[in-house]
């Protein structure tokens, strides 16, 4: 359950910018960040630990920077866990190869 609530968090703060902006202004370090979000959590009903939202943001392929940012951890994956539109880019297009019957396109 705490997990879901870890979730839920994530996608608030993606999608509400005053929750976003009142974790960046309200803590000085990743670790200060992450405290203050469990804190916020609790008073929108949503227990989860520090832990186990780290975890989540980590499934998502997402950390806490230290303004307490929430950035990618890949240039291949964007802010909900899919592939950026510089990867989507990078994989387009196929591949040829050979001539006649005997070949391959991907």
């Amino acid at each position: 359950m705490s997990a879901e609530n870890a979730k839920e968090m994530i996608q608030a703060l993606q999608q509400d910018e005053a929750l976003r902006n009142q974790v960046e202004t309200g803590s000085s370090s990743s670790e200060a960040a992450l405290n203050l979000t469990v804190e916020l959590g609790k008073e929108q009903g949503l227990n989860f630990t520090a832990e186990e939202f780290l975890r989540e943001l980590e499934t998502r392929g997402l950390s806490v920077n230290s303004a307490g940012q929430l950035e990618s951890l890949s240039g291949t994956v964007g802010e909900e866990g899919e592939l950026s539109e510089e990867a989507l880019e990078a994989v387009a297009g196929g591949f040829y190869y050979g001539s006649g019957r005997n070949c391959s396109q991907w």
